[in-house]
């Protein structure tokens, strides 16, 4: 009676050992598929990333070697290269003129009249007119931030 008992015990640890086991092996063989699946992407990736420019090629350097290189900030990101095609078509239409040649009024005006209200050109279109904004009212940010210290 007791074997019976020993048998019984031993049939159903053994088969709860062996429940764990077939679910663990199920879970490792769903890990060792996707796992085999994000190595194919990583390899496709890379290869995509070594054909890419060197912006790119960079993030694969190890960090040190990123940080001692001397970083440029990036100038003239609105380029023609960069213009979207529907502004691009826009820029390019018969509608729009490039700016009148003002070297005869600038010839016209004294030298006082240049100083106090700069190049013609600039009072017609200033391409710094959005910079020099920003830059005014950051200016008076600071002088409010010193002035309450």
């Amino acid at each position: 009676m007791c074997q019976g008992y020993l048998a019984s015990y031993a049939t159903e640890l053994f088969q709860d050992l062996f429940d764990t086991a077939d679910q663990l092996n199920k879970r490792v063989s769903s890990c060792t598929a996707r796992t085999r699946t994000v190595l194919a992407d990583i390899q496709t990736m890379q290869a995509a990333v070594e054909s890419a420019d060197s912006s790119f090629k960079k993030m694969l350097e190890p960090k040190s070697e990123i940080l001692s290189v001397e970083q440029q900030p990036a100038q003239q990101l609105f380029t023609p290269a960069s213009v979207p095609s529907s502004v691009s078509a826009r820029y390019t239409s018969d509608d729009v003129h490039p700016p009148p040649n003002f070297d005869v009024v600038e010839a016209a005006m004294t030298e006082p009249e240049r100083e106090k209200r700069g190049p013609c050109n600039k009072l017609y279109s200033d391409p710094l007119f959005f910079f020099s904004e920003w830059q005014r009212q950051e200016m008076a940010r600071l002088d409010v931030v010193e002035a309450e210290r």
